[in-house]
C-alpha cells in the first residue's frame, strides 16, 4: 500500500468515526441490539460510548417498552452491565425506521435475527449493511 492510499484509507476512517460521534446514542444503542450486541459493555466500546450513556440509554428504551432484559432478574432496578438486552415488538419496529432512512412510511416490517424483513415473508434486507452507522462503524463512507 502507497503512503497517499495509506493516508486517504486513515483519513476516510477519522472522518467515519467522527460522523459516528454525530449520531444520536439511541440510535447508537438500537443499531447494536438490533444486529445482535446485547451487553452494554459491548455495545459502549464498539459504538464509542460510554457505559453511562449506555446503561441511561437502555433505561429510557426500557421505559418506552422498545427494550427488555433478555433474562430478567428480580431486583434490578437499574440496567446492569451484566444483564442481556433486546428490542420489544415495538423498540423493532422503532429501529427499523430509525436505522434506515431511506425506508418509506407505512412498509410493513418484522426482524428475523439481525435481518430487517420488509413485507413479513419477503427481502431480508442486512440492518448492517445498509445503516449508515456501519458505514461509519467500518470506517468507510456512505452515500
Amino acid at each position: 500500500m502507497t503512503m497517499l492510499a495509506s493516508l486517504t484509507a486513515l483519513l476516510a476512517r477519522w472522518r467515519a468515526r467522527r460522523a459516528l460521534r454525530r449520531v444520536p446514542p439511541d440510535l447508537r444503542v438500537l443499531h447494536a441490539l438490533a444486529t445482535g450486541v446485547t451487553y452494554p459493555p459491548v455495545i459502549a466500546s464498539t459504538y464509542h460510548l460510554t457505559l453511562t450513556q449506555v446503561c441511561e440509554t437502555i433505561s429510557d428504551l426500557e421505559d418506552r417498552r422498545a427494550v427488555r432484559s433478555h433474562a430478567p432478574r428480580p431486583g434490578l432496578e437499574a440496567p446492569s452491565t451484566l444483564t442481556r438486552y433486546a428490542l420489544t415488538l415495538e423498540g423493532e419496529w422503532h429501529a427499523a425506521r430509525s436505522l434506515l432512512p431511506r425506508l418509506q412510511p407505512g412498509t410493513p416490517t418484522a426482524w428475523k435475527g439481525p435481518l430487517l424483513c420488509i413485507r413479513p415473508g419477503q427481502h431480508l434486507l442486512s440492518v448492517a449493511a445498509l445503516s449508515p452507522i456501519t458505514a461509519h462503524l467500518e470506517g468507510r463512507p456512505h452515500p
